[in-house]
């Protein structure tokens, strides 16, 4: 089946198809993974339609850009998506998303990672602004083991991974239950890497040791689930200075954890109630010590009626947080309220309407909204294909860094800023047909009240978060999917972006338009290979406060191409080892071209000017062990 016809339910919180979500969407299966390759969760992410993986300033690959909308005069991680587990949000409310779990999560225990390209505060509240991801993990799987090797480009790279579920169907001795755990642990040396500096000079030192362990584990009992995460990371951020200045490493560990049951209140209406902790830990040699920790309360009512043509769910949230930068603390509260429902007029017709209200101390006391509504056509004469059209809207209210962080050299004075809004207009005509699946997507969104770090007009020299100003973006998405045998299936997605600002020529310093092309070749589930290649064009340039150097300092980053190859062997299939466990070998080659990779800088180091981001091209070799 292609991945249009996969139940999803992020948009809804509901299971729903691709097609009749309110929402544009992308879909990631771990036969995906698998196929393709990958080490981490950015590895994956890179491959959605339209994203952009990059880093920024101290924290390597520490952004996902959507649809050419980040966070790029800060250095801290972005907090223009969401992350959620199982639906259940990943966030700090310090500074955006845990960085560490793009490396340490154990990417076997997914079952699938289902993407909003867009707005989704309608049901998740700030930070959902350009994108939601969300990672559902299985809740059944053999145990096993996976151990890996990657050398080249001077990088020595070693993980180790362990993945196990069970699952049990209800009978008449006791309720269905399952549960699931995967451990990662990976040690890497680094790799050399190259920065552009002020007068154009060239840089060269190596990253030092890149260590880190991630968890997660879940049990479901009847409508009662406990879930658990933990993830850390040590990883330098010298890179970003001048390369032996020793400001590394960085650590940082993130918990999460969430307790939820569920109940029927009815033929048609059920309840869910969730408790949601986070917690982040980040020190190092030089940078002030952060910690930041949430509890977020969640109840919501689902109903359905007239033979599901009537859909909704509503609900309320309250989330305490506290935190402290070096010596400074803070204490904040968010309230949200939200619905959205959707009603099938008839067999062609879908309408989708809602709305979240939400208060957050960091923007003041006014509760702010954030509508959804569209419709999603059918017609009976094209009974393949339809069109959908949305509008949302999303905010994102200032973070603590930004807002209470006092600690020198990041900020100076205590800001208070309006949130940041984008409203979007959402066009996507569609087709499936037997296994042929495609899209086409045009979108205009504006941005206001965008949030940065900027020189304070009230004291020269001083940073102080403020709002600057208005941003336009509009872009197109093509993508496609064929399986054109049992054995082949290929795929395709082509994208580009246009921002616009009265403040600032260029406001996006990613590229414009991004080409990502994949091919799998499976002979009989023995073997497979895999190949993925993304193309992305050069990228902007600008600088809020440009220092006198200017010119020497925004050089934009080179186009690249980063290709990557996959083979998967089952070792029993092939040998007819039939008697034995499970084995597989993979052989993963990454940035199979040796393409240069750098990220500019911009105005966040007045001496860089660009990055080198990834590494150049290396080989993973993988043995995996399932019981």
């Amino acid at each position: 089946d292609i991945e249009s016809l996969a139940s999803i339910s992020i948009a809804s919180m509901r299971p729903e198809t691709i097609h009749d979500s309110p929402g544009i969407i992308s879909l990631i299966t771990a036969d995906d993974i698998k196929k393709y390759g990958a080490n981490n969760l950015n590895d994956v992410l890179r491959r959605v339609t339209g994203v952009q993986a990059f880093g920024f300033g101290a924290v390597p690959q520490n952004h996902i850009a959507f649809r050419g909308v980040a966070n790029f005069s800060y250095w801290w991680p972005d907090d223009h998506f969401l992350i959620l587990i199982n639906g259940r949000p990943v966030r700090q409310r310090f500074a955006g998303y845990p960085v560490s779990i793009l490396k340490t999560f154990p990417i076997e225990i997914i079952k699938q990672i289902e993407i909003i390209r867009g707005p989704g505060s309608v049901l998740y509240g700030s930070g959902a602004f350009a994108g939601v991801i969300d990672i559902e993990t299985k809740n059944e799987m053999p145990a096993s083991i996976s151990l890996t090797y990657g050398d080249g480009d001077t990088e020595k790279y070693r993980s180790a991974m362990f993945s196990y579920g069970h699952h049990q169907e209800k009978n008449i001795d006791h309720k269905e239950y399952s549960y699931s755990l995967g451990i990662k642990g990976l040690n890497s040396h680094g790799y050399d890497v190259s920065q552009l500096g002020f007068l154009g000079d060239n840089r060269r030192g190596q990253r030092e040791a890149d260590n880190g362990v991630g968890l997660f584990g879940d049990f479901n009992y009847g409508k009662t689930s406990i879930a658990y995460g933990r993830w850390y990371d040590d990883f330098p951020v010298e890179h970003v200075f001048a390369l032996s200045s020793g400001f590394g490493p960085l650590h940082t560990e993130h918990k999460f954890a969430n307790i939820g049951h569920e109940e029927n209140i009815s033929k048609n209406l059920k309840a869910s109630f969730n408790i949601t902790y986070n917690k982040t830990n980040n020190s190092g040699l030089s940078f002030p010590s952060i910690y930041s920790e949430s509890f977020l309360y969640e109840g919501t009512i689902f109903g359905s009626y007239f033979d599901d043509r009537l859909n909704f769910v509503a609900g309320g949230t309250y989330e305490a947080d506290e935190g402290n930068q070096s010596q400074n603390s803070y204490n904040t509260t968010h309230r949200g309220l939200y619905t959205q429902l959707d009603y099938k007029l008839n067999e062609e017709v879908k309408l989708i309407a809602g709305t979240q209200l939400n208060q957050s101390d960091l923007a003041g006391s006014n509760w702010n909204p954030s509508p959804r509504m569209g419709v999603i056509y059918k017609p009976e004469w094209l009974k393949d294909g339809g069109i959908k059209l949305l509008y949302s809207e999303a905010f994102r209210v200032g973070s603590a860094a930004e807002v209470y962080n006092t600690a020198p050299p990041f900020i100076v004075k205590v800001a208070k800023v309006d949130p940041e809004k984008i409203k979007t207009y959402d066009l996507q005509f569609f087709y499936t047909k037997n296994k042929f699946d495609t899209s086409l997507t045009f979108y205009k969104s504006k941005m206001v009240d965008a949030i940065s770090i900027a020189e304070d007009p009230d004291a020269p020299g001083a940073s102080v978060a403020q709002n600057v100003g208005s941003y336009d973006y509009h872009g197109i998405e093509l993508e496609s999917k064929h399986q054109i045998s049992n054995r082949w299936s290929i795929e395709g997605t082509a994208s580009y972006h246009s921002a616009q600002s009265k403040s600032i020529e260029d406001p996006s310093t990613l590229t414009d338009h991004m080409i990502k092309l994949g091919a799998i070749y499976d002979h009989d589930s023995a073997w497979t290979v895999g190949g993925f290649l993304q193309y992305y064009g050069q990228g902007g340039r600008y600088a809020f406060n440009p220092p006198i150097n200017a010119n020497a300092i925004n050089k934009s980053a080179d186009s690249y191409v980063l290709g990557t190859l996959n083979l998967n062997v089952n070792v029993n299939k092939v040998f007819d080892l039939s008697n034995l466990p499970n084995t597989e070998f993979s052989l993963y080659l990454d940035n199979v071209f040796n393409d240069h990779i750098s990220t500019f800088q911009g105005d966040t180091l007045s001496s860089v000017g660009q990055i080198q981001d990834y590494s150049g091209s290396s080989i993973y070799a993988t043995l995996r062990i399932s019981f």
